[in-house]
């Protein structure tokens, strides 16, 4: 049985849709490496007519999106942090060590500041990795 996704990539690819086809490769990508962690080399076999060309093309083009989007909400993210550090005099990562062990109070900025920590720490994290990929196509 063929996984979900790599049947959408095929499809895509097929119907000339390469951004599309490019996305759900970076999604591929990222699962891999999240699975099998960093430092590793990732094999990728792609069966279609299209040049190898534009199959990079569509590939990078895609992770240079992703890449895009991890740092605008890195920066999103760091700038909510940021006005509550300022607003309790205190850090996120201080806010965060606090609220995993209960000893903060119950309001409700808390809670916000909370999830924008683990959005900053989620999206720096994805932005590291993807800085990671480099692309080497052969033949």
């Amino acid at each position: 049985m063929t996984c979900p996704i790599i049947y959408f990539f095929i499809i895509a690819l097929r119907k000339e849709r390469l951004l599309l086809a490019g996305l759900l490769l970076a999604g591929l990508l990222l699962a891999g490496l999240l699975l099998a962690g960093i430092g590793m080399s990732f094999t990728l076999s792609i069966d279609t007519d299209f040049s190898p060309q534009e199959v990079t093309e569509a590939i990078h083009s895609a992770l240079e999106h992703e890449k895009h989007v991890a740092k605008y909400k890195v920066k999103r993210y760091s700038i909510i942090c940021e006005d509550f550090e300022e607003k309790f005099g205190f850090g996120s990562g201080e806010l965060r060590a606090k609220f995993e062990t209960g000893n903060i109070g119950e309001e409700s900025d808390f809670f916000d500041w909370y999830a924008a920590k683990r959005g900053l720490d989620h999206w720096r994290k994805r932005l590291e990795i993807l800085s990671g990929i480099s692309l080497q196509i052969g033949i």
